[in-house]
């Protein structure tokens, strides 16, 4: 099994973010590769996102998938407040 897959299968066993360093430390690699292979797995359609706690799975049509477009529209509009 190849890294890529190892950091795949952490985030979909996951109920909880994993934070970037977190997974550049169990898999012997930069908190940069890990950015670096989310971007590819997500090229590759897998559904990995990411929150300012860490990196999460949602399965197509998921429960997540809604919950993560609530939460988004949140921080936008928190962001958006926040920067007047």
């Amino acid at each position: 099994m190849d890294r890529r897959e190892k950091l795949l299968n952490l985030v979909k066993r996951s109920k909880r973010p994993l934070s970037g360093t977190w997974l550049a430390r169990k898999l012997g690699v930069s908190r940069q590769v890990i950015v670096q292979d989310v971007a590819l797995l997500r090229a590759h359609g897998e559904q990995v996102h990411s929150t300012p706690r860490g990196y999460l799975f949602s399965p197509r049509g998921g429960p997540f998938a809604t919950s993560w477009r609530f939460v988004m529209s949140l921080e936008k509009r928190e962001r958006s407040f926040m920067s007047w």
